[in-house]
């Protein structure tokens, strides 16, 4: 009988997760569930049951919901209530121990830790590698799992943040890199042709916003174009290769045509290899420049330079943190410092900035010998 338990959005991610936990040794005796698979009813009884416990709160919510533009929160509220209370009752039928919660910027994902605190089951939340600033300000658990560095100083930062214990893990597919990297405790070297490569991490923004999808508040695809232009001019002047990381998206066959459109005109630079992950290839080039890409935190997490030009205004709480030190707002800035990161030593670029502890080996995180391939038990 599995005694720990933990919950992400959709089925086709919990192998993920099942490996995520498997390399910093949470993964003994647990399942993993979807929310998926909680909005269902076991049988009519439950359904009806649900009915008539919900039907005050449906007149409730119809009646807040007459004079609001977005519909969707009224919908949602009895989608995430069911998905609550079966969630509740699987881990008390299950006599569960443990639940490790990946879903975290859901913030009703803070009542499962209220009912869940009461029938003593300890809380586990895991955010993404995003900064909490993004999704995650409200977080209430037992234990918070960060994936960055950074995510340990916001948790200090925002009072909202409430946990009774922190630990630094990693990014949530450091799983598929870790390997090359756990006999080494130290900053890795570049290869020795890349000592003059500066990369950039493509956040695709431009596809997301062809797509409607959110666009943060500024346009990315416009700031992305600003980048790489100075990127270019730089490595122009300086005689450096610019590489580009494509976002996935932009691996995508149907968006080739797009693609050239996007990229034409904008500098001399090349295109990492496509057929590789990003985050297989982090020793191509001495330091990368990023706009807000996951990337670039699983980067620095394994020691190598990185840089985040940032639209100036954007994520002010970023000034009370120690990565405002390699965040840059103008093409001035970044020149100087794309400048200081070519001409010193990964572990001088840390010091230097006081971002040691971003890196794992820096924070006493041990990665367990093998991963998890087979399918989910």
């Amino acid at each position: 009988t599995k005694k720990n338990v933990f919950l992400d959005n959709l089925e086709s991610s919990l192998q993920t997760r099942y490996s995520f936990l498997e390399l910093f040794g949470f993964d003994e005796n647990i399942e993993g569930i979807s929310r998926e698979s909680l909005r269902k009813f076991s049988s009519w009884y439950d359904r009806v049951l649900f009915g008539l416990i919900s039907f005050p709160m449906m007149i409730i919510q119809f009646g807040r919901s007459i004079y609001r533009k977005d519909k969707a929160p009224f919908a949602s509220f009895f989608e995430e209530m069911l998905e609550v209370i079966n969630f509740v009752s699987l881990v008390r039928k299950c006599k569960i121990r443990e639940a490790y919660i990946f879903c975290t910027f859901e913030k009703y994902t803070n009542a499962f830790f209220i009912f869940l605190d009461r029938l003593d089951v300890r809380v586990f939340k895991i955010p993404s590698e995003v900064p909490l600033s993004f999704w995650n300000k409200k977080l209430l658990t037992h234990d918070l799992l960060a994936c960055t560095g950074l995510q340990l100083e916001e948790a200090e930062l925002f009072e909202s943040v409430r946990y009774d214990r922190i630990r630094l893990t990693g990014p949530e597919k450091a799983y598929e890199i870790a390997e090359k990297f756990k006999e080494n405790r130290t900053y890795p070297a570049v290869e020795a042709n890349a000592m003059r490569t500066v990369s950039y991490i493509s956040t695709g923004g431009w596809v997301r916003e062809k797509l409607g999808h959110a666009d943060q508040g500024v346009i990315i695809s416009d700031q992305e174009k600003r980048i790489i232009h100075d990127l270019s001019e730089y490595c122009l002047q300086n005689g450096c290769r610019l590489l580009i990381y494509l976002h996935p998206r932009e691996k995508k066959l149907s968006h080739e045509r797009l693609l050239n459109e996007f990229y034409n005109d904008l500098g001399v630079f090349e295109f990492a290899d496509k057929s590789l992950k990003s985050n297989e290839s982090f020793q191509n080039s001495a330091v990368s420049v990023s706009f807000m890409s996951t990337l670039m935190y699983e980067r620095l997490y394994f020691g190598f330079k990185g840089l985040l030009f940032l639209k100036d205004g954007f994520n002010e709480e970023f000034k009370d943190l120690s990565i405002d030190r390699i965040c840059v707002r103008t093409t001035e800035e970044l020149s100087n410092m794309l400048d200081k990161a070519l001409s010193s030593s990964s572990q001088s670029f840390f010091e230097e900035f006081g971002i040691s502890h971003y890196c794992w080996f820096n924070q006493n995180v041990n990665f367990t010998e093998h991963v998890r391939n087979s399918g989910i038990s």
